[in-house]
């Protein structure tokens, strides 16, 4: 662990190293096994590219959040430069010394050691990856399955507001109610454009940061209390009740379907062989639409003894109703 996590602050470098390297549609950015065979095909020049990128990063996070420290400062001298750039980081001796520095800054005992795996580009490799599925095996497969589908439906949400006109720190906060800070927004307005990706375990904390030409907004869709419980931010609850009363809508749109909502308006609840009859229309019509109605929340199913029967759902109508006034203020 020492010897990578100094290198890649945390996953943070490796996180903007796999961004920069594949496309968004790459199955590596959402399934753990195609990102370890992605991990395990990086050459040697893409893994000296990740380290030197890393204490690149490392070395700038120094000189702006800490104090000069006597060691660090001694080394940075011996290399020549304070902050050593990416050319000259392809020297291997200038490169360790900057991995040194590095090391002192994060004050990891074995510099010499841990300098040596991460100056290897097998070496380095393999760190990453044991590391990576020890997380994986501890506890992030199990949550990743539990989760996966909601983040996916959060991205289609996001996918949706796409193209709104808005200036971006705008649609950061609609989207993550979060007010961006100001070098958030320095960043947002320099970005010709914007991917937000819906993440776990970042609470209130929200990652601004640009990768290439591209700002990328990391953020939980979700707002934690202190007693365990979540809720949906405002954005996705309401993207939800979107998703609900279309559903609804196309429901109802049906004749047949809309029949069958009329007939059961003044009823307790009936049978399929009963609407079927009032209706005139074949039984197996009527179950087909009484199950897409069920599923668009109109409908509710009661057992009685070996039949079953189909009735309105109280305040369907009702949600309908307030759903509509509410979009559609002032006529718009």
């Amino acid at each position: 662990m020492k010897s990578i996590r100094s290198v890649l602050a945390h996953g943070w470098v490796l996180r903007d190293f796999a961004i920069k390297k594949l496309q968004g549609s790459h199955p590596a950015h959402h399934n753990f096994h195609d990102l370890i065979r992605w991990l395990e095909h990086l050459d040697e020049t893409e893994m000296t590219d990740l380290a030197i990128d890393g204490v690149i990063s490392g070395l700038d996070y120094y000189h702006t959040y800490m104090e000069p420290m006597p060691v660090v400062e001694a080394i940075l001298k011996d290399l020549g430069t304070p902050m050593p750039d990416k050319k000259m980081m392809l020297d291997a001796e200038k490169r360790k010394l900057a991995i040194h520095a590095l090391l002192e800054s994060w004050s990891v005992k074995e510099t010499g050691k841990i300098a040596a795996v991460i100056m290897d580009p097998q070496a380095f490799r393999g760190r990453i990856i044991h590391f990576i599925k020890a997380l994986w095996e501890k506890g992030y497969q199990e949550e990743w399955n539990l989760q996966e589908r909601t983040l996916r439906q959060h991205a289609g949400a996001i996918q949706q507001q796409i193209g709104t006109p808005m200036a971006p720190g705008d649609m950061v906060l609609r989207i993550t109610g979060m007010e961006p800070e100001e070098k958030a927004k320095q960043i947002l307005n320099g970005s010709p454009s914007v991917t937000f990706v819906p993440c776990l375990h970042l609470g209130k904390f929200m990652a601004v940061f640009p990768v290439e030409r591209e700002c990328y907004v990391l953020f939980e869709p979700v707002i934690r209390t202190a007693e365990g419980q979540q809720t949906e931010r405002p954005f996705f609850a309401s993207a939800r009740k979107d998703e609900e009363m279309a559903s609804i809508l196309e429901a109802i749109g049906d004749k047949t379907r809309l029949k069958i909502v009329m007939l059961l308006k003044n009823q307790p609840g009936l049978h399929t062989v009963q609407i079927a009859k009032a209706l005139d229309i074949h039984q197996s019509t009527v179950s087909r639409q009484c199950g897409v109605l069920v599923k668009a929340g109109i409908l509710e199913i009661h057992k009685d003894h070996a039949f079953k029967y189909f009735r309105l759902r109280p305040g369907w109508a009702a949600d309908l109703s307030r759903w509509l006034m509410e979009t559609f203020r002032n006529g718009q």
